[in-house]
């Protein structure tokens, strides 16, 4: 589970910034710090479990509660993405939408039409029980509005146990949604991407679900590389790069342009050639003409 590498580095990283001792925490553990940053670590639910279940002793409920309002204050695809969203509930179904494929140990149901959202989170059957980790998933939801500027949910009723989270929460209105999306629109497109790549092959749905509100310049190039990601299975940065081929530049041109190493679009054109079929740059940009033009 890649995913969970990212969710477990900033819950250290959080654990610090509450007070929290991590030394030792990793121990017999399958990964390292080191190894989390670098992207590329599947990480076993049973070393998670293992370790939410080593930091449990030490957070109470106001620190549970802080810890997980900085992670999603931090995370680096919410703070950027919630900007965007159309309203409260949307993001609240987005979020949790994202979940899902990021948390295959778990059955997720949540509705955010009704008035209360209903909410349940279950871990499978046969994997290890952890009461922090739904400790945590109850916070989570509660600050999931946090990256739109918004207060949290309100609790109608939770029920926690080592298994299963069960809830009912009220979402605040937005009363500031054109200045948030302003403020949205305001950010580098290279900081833009770098969120929507996070979403992997998942981009294409999650855009065109009507989540966001991208002004009319940035959505068309959102949905050129969402279509390139389905129609060819690329990740966002692979659709990125042979995109920005199309315009000629050489791959030097191409990483000046996105604000990346020559090495990574190397990397990325590689992978992009294999997927394709294609042979090289001119291939490449050659079918995403054609593809473009249907």
């Amino acid at each position: 589970m890649r995913a969970l590498g990212l969710t477990i580095l900033n819950s250290l990283h959080a654990a610090r910034a509450v007070g929290i001792d991590t030394d030792g925490m990793l121990d017999g553990l399958s990964f390292d710090e080191a190894a989390l940053a670098s992207g590329l670590m599947w990480v076993p639910w049973t070393d998670t479990a293992t370790l939410f279940n080593r930091l449990e002793p030490h957070l109470d409920d106001d620190r549970v509660d802080a810890m997980v309002g900085r992670h999603m204050q931090k995370h680096p695809a919410f703070r950027v993405l919630a900007r965007f969203a159309v309203s409260p509930s949307e993001w609240l179904s987005l979020f949790w939408k994202w979940n899902v494929p990021m948390n295959p140990m778990a059955r997720l149901d949540y509705d955010a039409n009704g008035d209360p959202h209903v909410f349940r989170y279950a871990l499978i059957d046969d994997v290890e029980a952890s009461r922090l980790w739904l400790r945590l998933t109850h916070a989570a939801a509660l600050h999931a509005l946090a990256p739109c500027g918004l207060p949290p949910l309100e609790v109608v009723d939770v029920d926690i146990g080592d298994r299963e989270l069960r809830a009912r929460y009220r979402a605040p209105l937005d009363p500031m949604r054109e200045e948030r999306l302003a403020e949205a629109h305001a950010q580098p497109w290279s900081e833009i991407f770098g969120a929507l790549e996070i979403l992997g092959t998942t981009l294409g749905s999650t855009v065109r679900d009507g989540h966001f509100a991208f002004a009319p310049v940035l959505a068309a190039h959102v949905d050129e590389v969402a279509d390139l990601v389905d129609a060819f299975d690329l990740t966002p940065a692979e659709a990125r790069v042979a995109l920005s081929l199309t315009a000629g530049r050489t791959p030097a041109e191409v990483a000046g342009h996105l604000q990346i190493a020559v090495g990574t679009v190397r990397t990325h054109l590689k992978r992009a050639y294999d997927k394709t079929k294609t042979r090289g740059q001119r291939e490449l940009a050659e079918l995403v003409v054609a593809h473009r033009r249907g």
